[in-house]
C-alpha cells in the first residue's frame, strides 16, 4: 500500500501577506523556526499579537496592514492614571488595579504623563 505525500506550500493569495522578519535572534512560531531577515509569506492572523513587532509587512498594501498590526489589543483599557503626589508638584503613575505607583521617586507632570501614554499603548 502506497501513501501519497502531499508537500503543503505558501502559494501567494489575496488573502496571504509578505512579511519580513526584523531585529536579531530567530523566534518559533507555530513549530516553525522563522531566522532574521527571513521572508515569509502567511496569513496576518497567523503571527500571534505578541510576535508582531518582529514582523514588517511588504508588499501591497502594506499602509493599511500597518495600521491593522499596530492596533491595540482588543479590550485593553487604560490601566494607569496620574496622581498627584504632594504639594512640591510632582507626580506618581498608579496602577488602576492595585492602587500601587510604579515610580519610586517623584516625577514631573510631563514625565509622569509620557510613561502613562507609552504604558497605556
Amino acid at each position: 500500500m502506497e501513501r501519497n505525500k502531499v508537500k503543503k506550500t505558501e502559494e501567494a493569495s489575496d488573502t496571504k501577506v509578505t512579511f519580513l522578519k526584523i531585529g536579531g535572534g530567530s523566534c518559533r512560531i507555530n513549530g516553525r523556526i522563522i531566522k532574521p531577515g527571513q521572508k515569509i509569506t502567511v496569513e496576518p492572523d497567523w503571527i500571534p499579537i505578541s510576535f508582531r513587532s518582529f514582523f514588517k509587512p511588504i508588499g501591497k498594501d502594506v499602509n493599511q496592514l500597518n495600521k491593522q498590526m499596530d492596533s491595540p489589543i482588543p479590550g485593553n483599557k487604560a490601566l494607569y492614571e496620574v496622581k498627584e503626589r504632594g504639594t512640591k508638584g510632582l507626580f506618581d503613575v498608579i496602577n488602576k488595579e492595585t492602587q500601587k505607583p510604579l515610580n519610586e521617586k517623584g516625577l514631573t507632570k510631563e514625565e509622569a504623563e509620557a510613561l502613562q501614554d507609552a504604558l497605556n499603548t
